[in-house]
């Protein structure tokens, strides 16, 4: 009886993968490989202008007839694709480099010491100076919250509250003031000249500053005087409509 075999399920070998990929020279392998480091150099001198730019933008320092939020938008944008070309270029170089490993290409082994040795001379700093900025930055935080500066920015508010009820207090003092010498001279009588006289000389009285001005308005004669101190001389106030009293 004939012997039936069972077919059975064909593995590739190394030199298959070699003859599926097209064939180029190795002089255009290398003008290839020369063609992406150019293109991921000019790819990374091209995200810190587009950044410095960005930056510009921010500062309102260009006059530029597009809107500015529009030109930020745009090249935030343009940085991300800069970002996903280089990554996807330098992924697919080493996705390259893995499959030259795996078939035993010469001189793989040499890349992959030199691709990670570069890698390595590039991430460990940047990891260092990245865990330095965050604990500065940390640091720097927890200054700006520390009990210290917490305890000065309560005196201040302390401070400038009582400055502000003493203000409240002198400016009540004075309008008592004020009422009474109008009460003792009883303006309504006066003319506008009598008037402005006894208000420089009621301004020269009380503390100066507080207040910089006084206005007199007689509703019953539709007369209004206003005299103010030396600081406000070239200042013209404004007038006040009668019916709003």
């Amino acid at each position: 009886m004939a012997e039936t075999q069972t077919p059975r399920s064909y593995q590739p070998a190394q030199g298959d993968y070699l003859m599926l990929r097209p064939h180029i020279t190795e002089e255009q392998r290398l003008q290839k490989k020369k063609l992406i480091r150019r293109v991921i150099l000019f790819c990374l001198c091209l995200i810190p202008l587009f950044t410095w730019l960005q930056g510009r933008l921010f500062d309102q320092s260009l006059d530029l007839p597009v809107n500015s939020n529009i030109l930020i938008f745009a090249l935030i944008n343009i940085n991300v694709i800069l970002l996903l070309i280089v990554l996807f270029l330098v992924l697919r170089n080493l996705a390259e480099l893995l499959f030259e490993r795996k078939l035993n290409i010469l001189g793989s082994r040499l890349r992959t010491k030199l691709v990670i040795s570069f890698l390595s001379l590039s991430l460990i700093p940047t990891i260092l100076l990245f865990f330095v900025a965050l604990q500065f930055v940390s640091s720097s935080v927890d200054y700006w919250f520390n009990s210290s500066v917490e305890n000065s920015l309560h005196e201040s508010l302390k401070l400038a509250q009582t400055l502000i009820q003493d203000s409240q207090e002198q400016v009540q003092i004075t309008g008592n003031d004020i009422a009474a010498y109008i009460e003792e001279k009883d303006l309504t009588d006066f003319t506008p000249e009598a008037l402005s006289a006894s208000l420089q000389n009621l301004l020269k009285r009380i503390p100066a500053g507080i207040p910089a001005a006084i206005s007199i308005i007689l509703t019953n004669e539709d007369l209004a005087v206003s005299e103010s101190n030396q600081g406000l001389q070239g200042i013209v106030l404004p007038k006040i409509p009668i019916d709003l009293i």
